[in-house]
């Protein structure tokens, strides 16, 4: 590639059909399915070196109103028991 544009590669992204494919058929973001996946990895490393912004980890966002709403109340229940 290098020689076919005459310019180094500034980064290359792994194959990994399987998870990319899942992510469009689910119509997901790839980071938010497949975080481990090595392709969102390399894809968060060059969004990163271009913006110097560390990106955002979907499993540490927090969580929606239901959720925590459902949570409370749990935590109530089980203080009444």
């Amino acid at each position: 590639m290098e020689k076919l544009f005459e310019q180094k590669l500034f980064a290359i992204v792994s194959n990994d059909y399987n998870a990319v494919t899942d992510a469009i058929n689910r119509g997901e973001l790839l980071s938010a399915s497949h975080e481990g996946s090595p392709a969102n990895r390399d894809i968060a490393t060059i969004a990163t070196l271009i913006t110097g912004i560390q990106p955002k980890r979907y499993n540490q966002t927090r969580q929606g109103f239901f959720r925590r709403l459902l949570s409370v109340a749990h935590t109530l229940v089980k203080k009444g028991e």
